[in-house]
């Protein structure tokens, strides 16, 4: 399943087409009706920003393309000394194939500068990035419940090397406007997201009216042993009927972590 090529039979509504009186004139340019604009992938891709779980990446290493003939937002390197260790960026989109945003990360190679001018070991920079067109965030309308599918990218701060990939399942109730959220990871692991800091609150969070949600991640491992505090989440639903869920996740302190994530209903 590819998060940023969701395939769907729905497609846009058309404007009705005004009805035209036979044997009548054609009306002047200035009589036409107005066009509605559709809106391109350009437009779109001129909305979003180059994010990580601080805000806008504002170090000078990388910036945010568009692959006009694949569609697609990608990274790129801004030094010429720079060098990718390893990126994946996922293009996400709505139900009716609209972009909403892109999540994904960048390992970076960059070498360091001594005070002669001269190339002197280097510095790897990692990045989480994640964002998303806020003029689409929408909270699904329905009543009825609607599945989500996606991935985490995700690293621990004490082994940056190893980018890891977790399985993310969720679920919009209409009936309560709320969500729930799993979160696997590859060795037996569970995140499971909570309204608040307690292992007993509800395991739905409320959607808020725009569409944003949040809230906070326990850990429950493969050995039985009570769920932690593990993290929290931030996101919120986008595009046609809110059918893209995306949003960034972290952890301070011991054993921290940052992930960014992303899913569309199924």
């Amino acid at each position: 399943m590819q998060p940023e090529e969701p395939k769907t039979d729905i497609k846009p509504s058309q404007p009705d087409q005004p009805k035209v009186e036979a044997n009548t004139q054609r009306n002047r340019p200035e009589e036409q009706a107005p066009q509605t604009a559709v809106e391109s992938d350009q437009d779109v891709f001129s909305r979003l920003s180059l994010e990580n779980r601080h805000g806008l990446l504002l170090d000078n290493t990388l910036k945010m393309v568009f692959n006009d003939q694949g569609k697609t937002v990608e990274i790129e390197l801004i030094q010429p000394q720079d060098q990718f260790i390893q990126k994946d960026i996922r293009t996400l989109r709505d139900s009716n194939g609209k972009i909403t945003g892109y999540y994904g990360f960048a390992v970076v190679n960059h070498p360091k500068m001594n005070d002669y001018g001269e190339y002197e070991g280097t510095e790897i920079v990692y990045h989480y990035l994640q964002s998303a067109d806020e003029s689409q965030m929408r909270r699904p309308v329905s009543d009825n419940e609607i599945s989500y599918r996606g991935n985490m990218y995700y690293h621990y701060t004490d082994s940056p090397t190893d980018f890891l990939n977790a399985d993310v399942t969720a679920k919009y109730y209409g009936g309560s406007k709320t969500l729930s959220m799993m979160i696997h990871d590859n060795k037996g692991g569970l995140w499971e997201l909570h309204q608040d800091r307690s292992p007993k609150s509800p395991l739905r969070v409320s959607v808020g009216e725009r569409g944003d949600v949040g809230g906070h991640l326990f850990f429950h491992d493969n050995s039985g042993n009570r769920p932690v505090l593990n993290g929290t989440f931030s996101g919120g639903f986008y595009g046609a009927n809110g059918s893209v869920l995306t949003g960034k996740a972290n952890h301070d302190g011991k054993n921290a972590w940052q992930g960014v994530i992303g899913a569309v209903a199924q």
